[in-house]
C-alpha cells in the first residue's frame, strides 16, 4: 500500500496510475490501449468491442483541493477507436458509470451532496443527454452506477429511491415513492450494467 505524501506531492491515487491493455493469454504478450493514467472503474461493453474507464484526472482548485475530478475515456478493442468523451468531471464516484445494453452509450452520475445528475454520452461523442440537477438525488455516495433496462429505453438511478429517467425525453420518475422504505439497490446480474426484469418489461427488484 502506498501511503500518502501530500508535503512531496503524493497521494493515495498515485497507486492506481498504470496502463490499460489487453493480454494474450496463450503468448503473454501485452497490447497496451492506453498508457499512463489513473484508471479506477474499468469495464467492457457487452458486445466486447469496448472498454470504458473513469481515470483520475487531478484536484479541484483550492478551497475545494481534496474534490478529485475524473475523466471518462473509452477504448475500441482493436485500437480502432479512442474517445475523451467526459473530461474533468468533478463530484462523480469512479465505478458510477454503466454500458447500454446496444454498447453504443455510456451512462454515469455525479455526487454532490443534494445535488446530483445522470449523464449520457454515446460511444463517439456526438450525443449527449442530463437529467436531474435540481434538487433530484441521482448520484449514489457509495458508487453504485445506474441501470439500464433490457431494452435501453429507460435508466435507474438509486439513492435511497429509485428515479426512473427516460432515455428519449430526459423525463424522471420516482417509481418506489409508494414503497415508503429507502432502497439500497436493484437486483442485476453481476458485471451487468442493466436491470433483471424478472415480472416482464419495465420491472425490477430492488433491495430496501
Amino acid at each position: 500500500r502506498i501511503h500518502p505524501k501530500p508535503d512531496e506531492g503524493w497521494h493515495s491515487y498515485d497507486s492506481c496510475r498504470g496502463d490499460i491493455a489487453l493480454i494474450d493469454l496463450g503468448s503473454g504478450k501485452a497490447r497496451r490501449l492506453g498508457t499512463e493514467l489513473y484508471p479506477f472503474g474499468v469495464k467492457i461493453s457487452p458486445d466486447g468491442r469496448y472498454v470504458g474507464a473513469m481515470c483520475f484526472a487531478g484536484f479541484l482548485p483550492k478551497p475545494d483541493g481534496k474534490i478529485a475530478r475524473f475523466d471518462l475515456r473509452v477504448f475500441a478493442i482493436d485500437g480502432s477507436l479512442q474517445h475523451l468523451l467526459a473530461d474533468r468531471v468533478p463530484d462523480v464516484r469512479e465505478t458510477a458509470f454503466s454500458w447500454s445494453p446496444g454498447s453504443d452509450e455510456i451512462a454515469y452520475t455525479t455526487y454532490g451532496g443534494d445535488v446530483s445528475e445522470l449523464v449520457i454520452l454515446s460511444v463517439d461523442g456526438s450525443r449527449k443527454m442530463t437529467a436531474g440537477n435540481h434538487g433530484l438525488p441521482l448520484g449514489n455516495q457509495l458508487g453504485y452506477p445506474p441501470l439500464w433496462s433490457a431494452d435501453g429505453g429507460v435508466v435507474y438511478c438509486t439513492r435511497g429511491r429509485v428515479h426512473a429517467v427516460s432515455r428519449a425525453t430526459g423525463e424522471v420518475r420516482n417509481v418506489t415513492e409508494k414503497l415508503g422504505k429507502s432502497i439500497i439497490g436493484i437486483v442485476h446480474s453481476l458485471g451487468s450494467g442493466a436491470v433483471r426484469e424478472f415480472d416482464g418489461p419495465g420491472s425490477i427488484v430492488v433491495l430496501a
